[in-house]
């Protein structure tokens, strides 16, 4: 865009949707979305893999047994924040 007072051409900030996201072609990378911003996000590693298998075994087994509700694996994408959307 060309503002009539400069005559410079200033950058448009393209802001991406949680629909955006999930869109995007499954290569294997991780990303995530913050404040509409993409970033590709680093591999979790085993000790973070065994802790949050450790931990949802557990807080499944106690939401199963008393009827409460869900437990979401690690990698489940949740929208926290719309208009700039957040997805983490």
């Amino acid at each position: 865009m060309v503002t009539a007072a400069t005559g410079f051409r200033r950058k448009r900030k393209v802001l991406f949707s949680a629909e955006d996201l999930l869109h995007l072609p499954a290569n294997g990378r991780r990303m995530e979305l913050v404040k509409g911003k993409i970033y590709e996000m680093a591999a979790a590693g085993a000790k973070h893999g065994g802790v949050a298998r450790r931990a949802a075994n557990f807080l499944g087994n106690h939401v199963d047994d008393e009827g409460l509700g869900e437990v979401f694996a690690a990698e489940t994408g949740f929208i926290l924040n719309r208009f700039p959307d957040t997805v983490r």
